[in-house]
């Protein structure tokens, strides 16, 4: 992750969606997982509203959060939350930008690439794939 945080100008793809713009956005991440992607909306600037929906992975990126906070101050402009995404951002007023970036399903030509995704995959609460879908059981 140091790598990205430390090449944040050159993540395009990620800049793209937020468009040219000097302001200070509040993006909602309605899929925070490690929070690889928030943390280069952090790093470029931003504010960053993100939702985790397992237990376990929000409680151990709050710890680790909590840790570099010393080494990564623009920690200070994310607001990490547990919840169901959609509830959560119910709730929340005044945000520009909505980010979610879905776990794909794992198939035979990406098992080898899933990286991050297959470690956290166990962990998701509640949540069946089917056909590139994802249902939530209420």
């Amino acid at each position: 992750m140091g790598w990205r945080i430390k090449r944040s100008e050159h993540e395009t793809l990620l800049k793209k969606t937020l468009g040219k713009t000097k302001d200070t956005l509040t993006i909602f991440d309605g899929t925070a997982g490690f929070l690889s992607d928030a943390i280069i909306f952090l790093s470029l600037g931003h504010k960053v509203i993100a939702c985790e929906q397992s237990k376990i992975l929000y409680l151990l990126v709050k710890d680790a959060c909590n840790r570099a906070i010393e080494e990564l101050p623009f920690l200070s402009n994310l607001t990490l939350l547990h919840g169901n995404s959609l509830e959560v951002y119910k709730e929340q007023m005044d945000i520009d930008v909505i980010y979610l970036d879905p776990l794909y399903p794992i198939t035979k030509k990406h098992i080898l690439r899933a990286g991050n995704i297959s470690a956290i995959r166990p962990l998701r609460d509640g949540v069946i794939g089917y056909g590139g879908y994802s249902f939530y059981r209420i």
